[in-house]
């Protein structure tokens, strides 16, 4: 089962400009998965394996990048901030993009606080060994760190659990996200699949449409709209409303 412990909650913005009511999120996520061949009619349901959301969800991440010239790990990032809501991102994006970018964390051109003295020099600024161009690595606010730190970083915070996909430069108070492609240069193929699969469940668990199959042990995920009780493939039956047992609707 894939209920979430209350020390494993994902972390959203809080920004009031992307706010929304209950219903207006409803409304909007009801959107969010935008794969043609999972477009669900209401009051009917699919069950599908695990491993087949992650398409959807690389699907969905392609379309905003192509629709809003980033790249695909720039616009997971951006998708998750606005709630897997491709929708209201593309509407946010072109209204501002400047402000979409700096809220979910992504700069295109270096900072001012990355054009301090200290960020010019060659030195590791967690170890603070001095250190080859060729052995530092920094994200687009320039804060440098050299490859065995940087790794251990992301070893860290990925083993914290769900909390890594909201990942942020080493620096104190820096805000700059770490993009997908970061974890994959810098870390094993295991520990990389562990977060693209933080990242997937955040997208099933946020949106409307999904849930999980409750019963121990079992990767299913039903998909669909306007529904109650579903009967999962491996014979369990729940409510896709609560995520709990099968029970008849509140009259």
């Amino acid at each position: 089962a894939r209920n979430m412990s209350d020390d494993e909650e994902y972390a959203y913005s809080d920004d009031d400009d992307y706010a929304y009511s209950d219903d207006e999120q409803d409304s909007k996520m009801e959107e969010a998965c935008s794969e043609p061949r999972y477009q669900i009619p209401d009051s009917s349901y699919k069950i599908v394996d695990y491993q087949e959301i992650l398409p959807m969800m690389q699907h969905m991440a392609q379309e905003a990048s192509s629709l809003l010239g980033i790249s695909d790990d720039m616009s997971l990032v951006l998708l998750h901030q606005f709630r897997w809501n491709k929708e209201r991102l593309v509407e946010i994006f072109f209204s501002d993009s400047d402000k979409a970018l700096e809220k979910a964390g992504l700069v295109v051109t270096d900072l001012s606080t990355g054009n301090c003295e200290a960020c010019k020099e060659n030195f590791c600024r967690i170890c603070l060994s001095q250190c080859q161009p060729s052995s530092l690595y920094s994200l687009a606010c320039n804060h440098k760190f050299c490859f065995e730190c940087y790794t251990g970083y992301l070893n860290s915070i990925i083993g914290d659990g769900p909390i890594c996909i909201t990942a942020t430069c080493p620096e104190h108070q820096c805000h700059q996200r770490v993009l997908s492609e970061t974890v994959k240069s810098m870390c094993t193929p295991e520990t990389y699949d562990k977060f693209i699969m933080y990242v997937t469940r955040n997208f099933i668990e946020t949106s409307s449409t999904m849930r999980w199959c409750p019963a121990p042990g079992c990767e299913k995920v039903a998909i669909g709209s306007g529904i109650t009780t579903v009967h999962c493939s491996c014979s369990n039956s729940f409510c896709f409303r609560c995520g709990g047992e099968s029970h008849d609707p509140a009259r």
